[in-house]
């Protein structure tokens, strides 16, 4: 995750995300996308990123558990010592859940490990 202008970047594997910054709030499009829609800012050292506006058509983790389009993500993300991101996630998705729920995971740097476009995910990378 990166820092640049008005917005975060972030890049896994598979997508591109982006989210904006500061007090533009969300702009939503009809049907919600992949990645849906993001704003971020910094509490302390924590970065707090919201996100709505999935189209809910796919899993939250590879496990298969599923989600709603009314799905609520907030992440709060922040550097634990200098390789390591510790990533607290809170999920909020009535339609799916009885009550929101939240879990923990870790991001540890891998230097030199290229993350190459994923052609195959067809609109995500152009926003579609």
């Amino acid at each position: 995750m990166r820092m640049v202008g008005g917005s975060c970047r972030h890049r896994s594997a598979t997508a591109r995300r982006y989210c904006n910054r500061g007090k533009g709030g969300y702009i939503l499009r009809r049907g919600g996308n992949w990645t849906g829609h993001s704003t971020g800012k910094w509490e302390g050292d924590t970065l707090v990123v919201d996100t709505i506006g999935l189209n809910g058509e796919s899993w939250l983790d590879n496990s298969g558990h599923i989600y709603s389009n009314e799905v609520h993500l907030t992440e709060r993300i922040r550097r634990a010592d200098r390789n390591t991101l510790s990533i607290d996630v809170t999920i909020d998705d009535p339609k799916s859940f009885t009550k929101p729920w939240s879990g923990q995971r870790t991001a540890t740097l891998q230097p030199g490990r290229v993350i190459r476009e994923n052609l195959a995910c067809g609109g995500i990378m152009n926003g579609e």
